[in-house]
């Protein structure tokens, strides 16, 4: 494969996946766009990384992981996006059921070394974002998106679409 090109990876426009991703979530279009942006960052990261890194989204990322997918819906574009840009596909990995019960045997049987593990995969990888994209990103990521997103805001954020279709459906059948 050739060398991998960061800014054409970071260029890729695709309005379509940032208007599907506003119909669920309601965030203003630049948002919506910067969202876009960082979650190619995020692919970038995960198309890049040192495959014995582990890169986990946690807390604030979380729009960045709806983004994403939003972008896998779109099964061409995302794969060609992959395919073009890094070689390979990326599969979205998220935790398992297994691997939370791990997690939870881990804390019981040492809780300060599981911590400290976790710590460690944390700041490696909040060094890999600020290496690769600097501290503006990594501000936005971890400070900027805990203020504008927070766990407790994103319920708020997700358009609710079933009891409208259902209100919709109910009222035709009058």
């Amino acid at each position: 494969m050739a060398e991998l090109d960061k800014t054409k990876a970071l260029s890729y426009e695709n309005e379509e996946i940032v208007a599907k991703f506003r119909a669920s979530y309601d965030v203003s279009l630049d948002d919506a766009r910067e969202l876009f942006d960082d979650m190619k960052k995020w692919l970038w990261l995960c198309g890049t990384r040192p495959r014995s890194m582990r890169l986990t989204v946690f807390g604030p990322m979380k729009l960045i992981d709806e983004m994403w997918h939003t972008f896998i819906l779109f099964t061409r574009e995302y794969t060609e996006y992959c395919q073009d840009n890094f070689g390979f596909y990326i599969h979205h990995a998220p935790t398992t059921r297994a691997e939370v019960e791990r997690h939870k045997q881990r804390v019981l049987s040492n809780a300060e070394q599981t911590q400290v593990e976790l710590r460690a995969e944390r700041r490696a990888m909040l060094l890999l974002v600020a290496e690769e994209f600097g501290e503006t990103t990594l501000r936005r990521w971890f400070a900027e998106y805990a203020q504008r997103y927070p766990e407790d805001r994103l319920q708020e954020l997700l358009i609710k679409h079933l009891p409208k279709q259902t209100a919709r459906l109910e009222a035709a059948h009058a």
